[in-house]
């Protein structure tokens, strides 16, 4: 055979080679779905079995063996008692395990269970109504239920070591009322770090300065950076430091100048301006690009003077930018000058950052936000609720982005930042950790379901309703059990 027949013949046996490969490989997906469907039906015939009263013997005798309860909670067993060989129409007494009772009209066992451990009462009963008038001894059957321990119970709570560096407390709690309004802070430890004796890694900053304006922070320390307790308070610090400067030397006038100008002026509601929409319930600027973070830090001082449209829509963006950008970038280079201070790598200090600048005006209320990672921020209006951010996710669980990446602070950083006025009224604005955003809603598509921000607003609204804020009672409700959940968790929210 020559040499081009035996390389077209080579050719052959690789291409053959490949289609079995390729078969095998999808067979072997078919196979894997198959096998995972097995496994999946034959855990929810476990489950199934586990959840249902069935008949066991123990000790040579036969029982009735109740599923499984847990301490803490409620609990009910509908019971077909002709499965156990007991009539339909019998007189049934019960006794023998105090928090459980019998409910004859729905054939079902009840309680509040309150005590863990293993138990056994006695079903006694006659087959029937002639039965008991006719004097005839009962009948019994013995009865058998494992309550579980509530698992809320058994996480041990540890507190840090107070010598060491970055100490930090394991509650954080601020409530300040503003006139009709109050801005309420609240931070906790998350189980995982109670159990190992470890510290909370999240911080928040919340203030209200005397012209109207509030700031609501909040940080998210990585549980897997070792100082990042300290990243986190490092970045809320600096962020309201460098607002607060923003603030003082008055340049805040000008972005309300331009507020009222987008309000009243041509620009809203114009098609001419694809950076301005607009609705009758609210205006949203889209920032542009910035090849700098430090591009407008040397503005003069004289915006608000814009007559145009676009004047007015490029000066706004352009001292939105200086409030949000600048300060994130500010937040990361404290953290960078602490890490070198302190001789340990910027990663120790890994944090998130979120937060939000608001004013209520006569018009409607502005919020300016500015995002990096995960958690949430949501303003609840009377007709929706809306995510202002788009949560930082990898891919995988936990995955997220941190102000000490210095590669975010590029030309794109300026989508982070959002910019809404709301003519319809504002009834809360929440920042939180993802400690309270993944269990509250789950995942990315719910953080943009406005219905689910109405249900988290109406279990919280109880808590918040009275006049002056329980700090144990706000605390409880933040230590809510959602299994899987243990993270810390930090809320604030200006309502």
């Amino acid at each position: 055979m020559d040499k081009k027949n035996l390389l077209d013949a080579l050719c052959q046996d690789i291409e053959s080679i490949e289609a079995r490969v390729k078969i095998l490989n999808d067979n072997i997906g078919v196979l894997n779905e198959t096998l995972g469907g097995i496994k999946k039906t034959y855990s929810l015939l476990l489950e199934e079995e586990k959840n249902m009263a069935r008949e066991i013997t123990k000790d040579a005798v036969k029982v009735i063996q109740l599923k499984n309860g847990m301490a803490n909670n409620s609990y009910e067993d509908v019971i077909n008692l002709e499965e156990f060989n007991i009539p339909h129409d019998a007189v049934i007494e019960f006794e023998g395990i105090d928090q459980l009772r019998w409910n004859s009209e729905e054939s079902k066992f009840e309680g509040e269970l309150t005590s863990p451990g293993e138990f056994y009462g006695l079903l006694l009963y006659w087959n029937n109504d002639d039965d008991k008038e006719n004097g005839k001894p009962k009948l019994e059957r013995k009865v058998h239920i494992l309550i579980n321990a509530d698992p809320r119970t058994l996480w041990k709570n540890i507190d840090p070591p107070t010598e060491g560096p970055f100490y930090k407390e394991n509650t954080a709690f601020s409530f300040e009322k503003l006139g009709e309004r109050t801005l309420l802070g609240v931070s906790i430890r998350g189980k995982s770090h109670a159990q190992k004796g470890t510290f909370r890694d999240d911080h928040f900053e919340v203030h209200a300065w005397d012209n109207g304006w509030v700031l609501q922070v909040v940080s998210d320390g990585a549980g897997s950076a070792e100082y990042s307790r300290e990243g986190s308070k490092i970045a809320c610090n600096s962020v309201l430091n460098k607002i607060t400067e923003f603030i003082e030397i008055e340049k805040i006038k000008n972005v309300e100048n331009l507020i009222v100008k987008l309000n009243t002026d041509s620009c809203v509601g114009n098609d001419d301006q694809p950076d301005v929409e607009s609705s009758s319930e609210k205006i949203s600027i889209k920032l542009e690009k910035a090849s700098d973070v430090s591009d407008h830090s040397n503005n003069d001082g004289n915006e608000g003077g814009a007559t145009s449209d676009e004047d007015i829509k490029r000066e706004l963006s352009t001292l939105i930018h200086e409030i949000t950008v600048q300060p994130a970038h500010f937040a990361l280079k404290e953290i960078e000058r602490f890490s070198v201070e302190k001789n340990y790598p910027i990663k120790k200090f890994s944090s998130t950052l979120l937060f939000a600048l608001s004013k209520e005006f006569d018009f409607g209320t502005v919020v300016i936000s500015f995002s990096i990672g995960d958690g949430a921020i949501g303003v609840i209006t009377e007709k929706e609720g809306e995510l202002l951010m788009k949560p930082d996710g990898g891919e995988y669980s936990g995955q997220t982005r941190f102000v000490t990446m210095k590669e975010l602070f590029s030309s794109e950083i300026y989508k982070r930042t959002n910019f809404r006025l709301y003519k319809d009224k504002v009834e809360a604005i929440m920042l939180m950790s993802d400690g309270i955003s993944d269990p509250k809603f789950g995942t990315e598509n719910n953080l943009e379901n406005s219905d689910m921000w109405f249900k988290l607003w109406k279990e919280i609204k109880p808590v918040l309703d009275n006049k002056e804020v329980n700090e144990k009672e706000m605390i409880e409700w933040m230590d809510f059990h959602e299994k899987g959940e243990y993270d810390d968790r930090t809320l604030t929210i200006l309502y």
